[in-house]
């Protein structure tokens, strides 16, 4: 039997990190530890004007998409539907023959071969979001496709769009942090001829009991959401991604808003190798290949996440970091080899660590890449998916009270 967890040392500890912040921000943790009901912590407000936030606050969780998406797609892929080695062209014709940016960025050539279903799992179809471009494809990309989230274009335009530009590496040459799991969603729209979020409420959300969970927040529930701010010489100003009809692109690398209560159910899911409450959405061996690195030695060594080292303690497998050299983060805590979990580019975060039977989940709102709670210097990159101090204060919180249980 373990014992109960103080869960008011993680909001202390929370406490302390967010008291540096510049902005309002609201915070829901987690944690499940051996299956037991969560222990759930709040803090701050929702808003400017004070309103407090409390567990049924709604987040957009941007990139914790991405393994909602993944699920999905090996669902599909169980089913016959999809194959990892086959060309998305067979889905998406826009995206054959695809041209490469070459060394010296003055031109393209062809790509060494097309992108495979396995290359948008694992990020390395080559395709960059336009943040992380340089030159000629950021501005084509930013020009041509519009914002991340929010966009004008409907997924068939978008494709037809992106078509039209190079991309930055070779198909399953390296890790690229991208548009591939957005790419990845249009290719599930097509090859079910439904939208992206009619087959993840029908597949995922519907199932698992996850009623907050969509690519829109009901306009009944606006005053559930909570809201991100910018920091600037007249003061906050709300920045928060807000969609309450349907969007004209469902994006499938970041689209979802959600409630760490729904988020749980979804993680319970992959804890119980695809099972939860009788409810099977995965094989166990489905499961297991999320968690089960893909990248090779060479592609861990490259930079990635604008970070040196962000692959020298994991690796990455279908749409999630798994942990591979626990011993080797720069932290006072240790999680278990092979945990796994994503984060989320507004202040969102989870973890799974089979190892320690334990669960983990952040949400909290906030534009993470201008944030104070990023890690960095030579110890940064090798925290990897832990390098944000928000992040690393939960953990220890947690860490500590299950590395002394007797």
């Amino acid at each position: 039997m373990s014992r109960e967890l103080d869960i008011t040392v993680v909001r202390d500890a929370l406490a302390r990190v967010y008291a540096d912040a510049r902005v309002p921000i609201g915070a829901v943790a987690a944690v499940s530890h051996r299956g037991a009901a969560p222990a759930t912590v709040v803090l701050g407000t929702r808003t400017t004007d004070g309103a407090p936030i409390d567990e049924s606050a709604i987040f957009q969780i941007a990139s914790m998409t991405k393994p909602v998406t993944t699920v999905v797609a090996l669902q599909l892929i169980e089913e016959g539907r999809l194959s990892l080695n086959a060309p998305i062209a067979e889905w998406i014709p826009e995206l054959t023959r695809r041209q490469v940016l070459a060394v010296d960025a003055e031109a393209t050539r062809a790509a060494h071969r097309e992108i495979t279903v396995e290359d948008l799992l694992t990020q390395r179809s080559g395709i960059p979001y336009a943040h992380d471009a340089t030159g000629e494809v950021r501005r084509r990309m930013e020009s041509e496709l519009g914002p991340p989230l929010g966009g004008p274009h409907d997924p068939d335009e978008w494709v037809g769009r992106l078509r039209r530009i190079p991309q930055s590496f070779d198909p399953g040459a390296r890790f690229q942090y991208g548009l591939s799991t957005d790419i990845l969603g249009v290719l599930i729209r097509r090859a079910l001829g439904r939208g992206l979020g009619e087959v993840m409420a029908e597949r995922v959300f519907g199932p698992l009991g996850m009623r907050d969970t969509g690519f829109r927040v009901r306009p009944q529930d606006l005053p559930r959401l909570a809201r991100m701010y910018r920091a600037t010489p007249d003061g906050p100003v709300d920045v928060s991604v807000v969609v309450s009809e349907p969007p004209v692109f469902e994006s499938g690398g970041g689209g979802l808003y959600s409630t760490v209560g729904d988020y749980l159910r979804f993680l319970g899911m992959l804890r119980g190798s695809g099972a939860i409450d009788g409810v099977r959405l995965l094989s166990p061996e489905s499961v297991a290949a999320i968690a089960t690195n893909r990248l090779t030695p060479a592609q861990r060594a490259l930079p990635a996440l604008g970070a040196d080292e962000y692959f020298a303690t994991h690796g990455f497998g279908y749409g999630v970091a798994v942990l591979l050299e626990p011993e080797s983060l720069p932290t006072r805590f240790r999680p278990g080899r092979g945990s796994y979990g994503w984060s989320g580019g507004f202040g969102t975060w989870w973890l799974i660590d089979p190892e320690n039977d334990l669960q983990l989940v952040l949400m909290a709102q906030f534009e993470t890449a201008t944030s104070p709670f990023v890690s960095t210097g030579v110890d940064g990159g090798r925290l990897g998916h832990f390098r944000r101090r928000d992040v690393i204060a939960f953990c220890e919180a947690v860490y500590r009270q299950i590395d002394t249980e007797p």
